[in-house]
């Protein structure tokens, strides 16, 4: 069935195993061919989006290609609903992410986007460390990932306070979210 792996936040009966600073919802989500996933975005999320990393399917009559990223519009202080139906051919698999606006300052530059000029200085003095993690190559395949990941591991790993870096797994009906 269709897979949701929640990276921040809840989907349904599923929450991170890290706690966010923020309200905010990072999911990737597999959806096997001619399946659905679905999804209500909080009230207070105002914004939405998704990046489709693999296969195609529609929302509503609007298709969605591989390697597109899709905005949502959300109405302000009412839960969104979102119907994704994956393409019988070869399924889809993408990164959603809704969060509430953080009502704070924005400092942008290059890649790094923070509240001030300085934290901009101090985070890329962090990547020049390598604090946060190793580089990524876009057209790695999963599998080459995995094992670029392997041969440099990251500085930090999840606290066996959240439950160490194992992802939890939680079933309903039609889908499976972890």
């Amino acid at each position: 069935g269709t897979e949701t792996i929640v990276l921040a936040g809840t989907y349904r009966d599923a929450s991170a195993r890290a706690p966010a600073m923020s309200d905010v919802a990072i999911f990737h989500v597999q959806i096997p061919p001619g399946a659905t996933w679905q999804h209500i975005v909080p009230a207070q999320h105002r914004t939405a989006f998704l990046y489709i990393r693999q296969g195609s399917g529609m929302l509503q009559s609007t298709e969605l290609p591989v390697h597109h990223t899709v905005f949502f519009d959300t109405i302000p202080n009412r839960p969104s609903s979102i119907e994704i139906r994956a393409h019988d051919k070869d399924g889809m698999d993408f990164l959603f992410l809704s969060g509430q606006p953080l009502q704070e300052p924005i400092s942008a530059q290059g890649s790094m986007v923070m509240t001030t000029p300085d934290q901009i200085d101090a985070a890329y003095q962090d990547y020049q460390r390598g604090y946060m993690g190793a580089p990524w190559d876009h057209a790695m395949s999963d599998a080459e990932w995995q094992q670029h990941v392997a041969q440099n591991p990251c500085q930090y790993k999840y606290s066996s306070t959240y439950g160490g870096d194992k992802p939890v797994m939680s079933k309903d009906d039609d889908s499976e979210s972890r």
